[in-house]
């Protein structure tokens, strides 16, 4: 996309509405002559949070959506109870009159206003009066467009088609977000919940005469939610095959929010598959004629820049993810930005540079067109809630703005620069440990290790100027006239300024004061930010993205960085005191444990592995080949029992020395079952590399370990007295070389 200033050029609605006018060669889209044929590309107010308000909306159709070119507006606050909650209730006086404002507002801007309603959550689909008080909500908007409607000029006709007798006429019933299955009273007049939906969809649709526009959101408006799949799914094959051709179907993509949306799925959404036991070229030539699942092209919702699902973020980057190739297979698209009202600058002015693109779309160069409509957005001055509504002069730069949008750039990815950020904090992170191991002492240090300290210290130099350029950036957006804007974005700034300024304190106390005190702060006065919330996501056992799509459970002691390490003869007594303290396990057991320890350690030919995560001693394994030697020095060291336990089955010690190697297994009860253990199990066996069998002695009451070992293959021998006895038969072939 080229990098001049582009504009549009309001030369009335016409034939060919509001063209898209580069100031360079860049090839546009014309807007199509028949009002059937009108790609419908805006806004939808959809999301769940506090709804925009009555000038907020009258700016977006005057202002930003008729100097961009967006044509459609569809009225669907969540929040709002009147379109939801309570949407059998008519509206009152003062309520019509905001909505006359507003209809009349898009038929100014050349915009098409869709009232929309979502009945979903309580309505009857078999009752008669609610099929009645839906069609009075609907019928009373209905006369607030014949109110409304003015002929301005000639030109307003091809967006308000039939003005003089039926007004805009522009409507959608919404089922998304409500139970999916169909109420009980319902199943005598339905066989499904999409019939019900056909059904009702169908009557309100007739019953307002029949309007060319009129759209709908189905209940599996995204292929995760299709079931089982969109090719299989009952549901959308219904709605494709009963819903009246003139309304259109909303659609999400992939996923509620996704990625990307490219053509090939949008042509598997079209089409129903099937498996042609006939000629491979047959099956082709039939493929056309395959009836399709939604039988009409969908109209997009997009929610590429909604953050009503996570109101730690806001989405400022450019509309991307979508080639421009998919407009012919779609009837429109509609944006759910972001449920700041003033911070939708970025969206809808790449939305409406998107859809007028025919050639490769940029998304990052689109994003930099959009800076000066975004510097202009913070001049604008707004209504707030204080006296003074002239803070001071803001000098907000194209640089500022630029840093702003790739920090906020999508849900997700990063803007460059705000990659480039994230990327060398996780570098000098990484490094930081080798920063310490080199000595303040020149003279101690080869060239090579100078070399990297001085790069080290230069890149953590570049991110300590870039923390200090985000801070001025906050700075100068404390004083922008549009105090809306500043409110809407301020909490999101504090939140990226904390987080770069404890990640620089930690920087500076690596590198400049060689962590001489400790570091008692976070990122915030109270320590980590997040409250609850920040504590659960915490524990939640996926980190990143990158994770998903997650096949099967995986235990947090794999997610962990464990250090497996052999341990020499020196630290054996350390480490029975380290075995005794740190497992939280009844006290016997944890004495028989460092008993067992004590008497493999005391052997000449003995293998020891500990496993330690973040410091911690959480496991240790302990095998000899000297299986004669360890009976016998247990054996004497449990020869003193008291009554009961003289009482009890004794251990066959004999069938303990019947094994060419013993085993001892002490780990941390999070490690079991999980392929950090069994590794550490197999080197240790490696180790010993035994002929015929090993065996683990245990302790009678370890289920948990008992289970862990049989899932590797062990048997159970013997169980009683104090100890158990587990045996493996051990394959030549199975055996690895270390």
């Amino acid at each position: 996309m080229s990098r001049a200033s582009i504009s549009w050029s309001p030369c009335g609605a016409g034939t060919t509405g509001r063209l898209f006018q580069p100031l360079t060669g860049y090839t546009v889209r014309e807007m199509p002559q028949q009002q059937e044929d009108v790609f419908l590309c805006g806004v939808v107010e959809g999301f769940y949070h506090r709804p925009w308000t009555h000038d907020q909306r009258l700016d977006l159709f005057s202002d930003k959506m008729r100097r961009f070119g967006l044509n459609a507006y569809l009225y669907a606050p969540k929040d709002d109870r009147k379109h939801r909650a309570l949407w059998r209730k008519p509206y009152d006086e003062a309520e019509c009159a905001r909505l006359r404002a507003l209809i009349d507002g898009c038929v100014d801007a050349g915009v098409q206003f869709f009232y929309g309603v979502s009945p979903g959550l309580d309505i009857s689909y078999s009752s008669a009066e609610d099929a009645a008080d839906l069609h009075a909500k609907l019928k009373q908007v209905r006369r607030f467009f014949k109110h409304s409607v003015r002929i301005i000029n000639s030109c307003v006709s091809f967006f308000v088609p039939q003005v003089a007798s039926l007004g805009c006429n522009c409507f959608a019933i919404l089922w998304d977000d409500i139970d999916n299955t169909l109420p009980p009273e319902d199943k005598r007049s339905f066989s499904s919940l999409a019939a019900a939906h056909v059904a009702v969809t169908n009557a309100a649709h007739a019953a307002l005469g029949a309007p060319s526009n009129f759209l709908t959101c189905p209940v599996e408006y995204c292929a995760n939610r299709a079931d089982p799949s969109v090719a299989r799914s009952q549901y959308l094959d219904t709605l494709g095959k009963g819903l009246r051709p003139e309304i259109g179907i909303f659609w999400t993509g992939s996923r509620v929010v996704p990625e990307t949306i490219t053509k090939l799925e949008l042509v598997e959404l079209g089409k129903v598959y099937f498996f042609v036991l006939i000629l491979f070229w047959v099956a082709c030539t039939a493929y056309g004629n395959v009836s399709q699942v939604l039988r009409r092209k969908p109209v997009i919702w997009d929610n590429l820049h909604a953050n009503d699902y996570d109101q730690q973020r806001v989405f400022l980057g450019p509309y991307s993810g979508r080639d421009p190739d998919i407009i012919p297979h779609v009837r429109g698209v509609f944006t759910n930005p972001n449920c700041e009202y003033s911070a939708n600058v970025p969206a809808l002015f790449t939305l409406a540079a998107w859809s007028h693109c025919k050639e490769s779309w940029n998304p990052v160069s689109a994003a930099e067109l959009a800076i000066p409509h975004f510097l202009e957005e913070a001049r604008r001055k707004t209504a707030v809630e204080e006296e003074d509504n002239d803070p001071g002069q803001a000098d907000l730069t194209k640089d500022d703005v630029e840093l702003l949008f790739h920090v906020f750039w999508l849900p997700h990815s990063h803007g460059p620069r705000g990659e480039l950020l994230i990327n060398e904090f996780k570098y000098l992170r990484d490094h930081a440990n080798l920063v310490l191991s080199y000595s303040e002492d020149d003279s101690e240090d080869d060239e090579e290790d100078l070399d990297f300290l001085d790069s080290w210290m230069e890149r953590a130099s570049s991110f300590n100027n870039a923390c200090k350029r985000f801070s001025r950036l906050c700075d100068k957006f404390s004083l922008i006239a549009n105090r809306q804007l500043f409110f809407d974005l301020n909490a999101y700034l504090s939140n990226v300024q904390v987080s770069l300024s404890a990640a620089n304190r930690f920087l500076r106390w690596i590198g400049l004061e060689r962590c001489r005190k400790p570091l008692a702060g976070g990122p915030t006065l109270a320590g980590l930010p997040g409250g609850f919330a920040g504590d659960l996501q915490r524990i939640f056992p996926v980190k990143s993205n990158y994770e998903y799509p997650i096949r099967m459970l995986t235990a947090p002691a794999d997610k962990g960085t464990h250090v497996l390490s052999f341990v020499e003869r020196k630290d054996f007594h350390e480490l029975k005191s380290r075995l005794i303290e740190t497992f939280e396990e009844p006290h016997e057991k944890r004495f028989l444990q460092a008993l067992k320890l004590g008497v493999f350690t005391e052997k000449s030919s003995v293998e020891v592995l500990r496993l330690d995560c973040d410091g911690q001693l959480k496991g240790v394994l302990a095998g000899s080949a000297q299986v004669d030697q360890i009976s016998e020095s247990l054996q004497a060291l449990t020869e003193e029992e008291d009554e009961e336990q003289q009482q009890r089955q004794q251990f066959p010690w004999s069938l303990l020395e019947k094994n060419d190697s013993v085993i001892s297994v002490s780990l941390s009860s999070d490690l079991l079952f999980t392929r950090t253990a069994s590794e550490a199990l197999r080197l240790l066996l490696r180790l010993l590399r035994p002929t015929k069998s090993p065996c683990v002695l245990m302790e009678r009451s370890s289920s948990l370990l008992k289970q862990f070992l049989k899932a590797e293959g062990f048997v159970e021998a013997h169980r009683g007295g104090k100890f158990g006895l587990m045996t493996r038969l051990q394959r030549e072939e199975k055996m690895e070389e270390s």
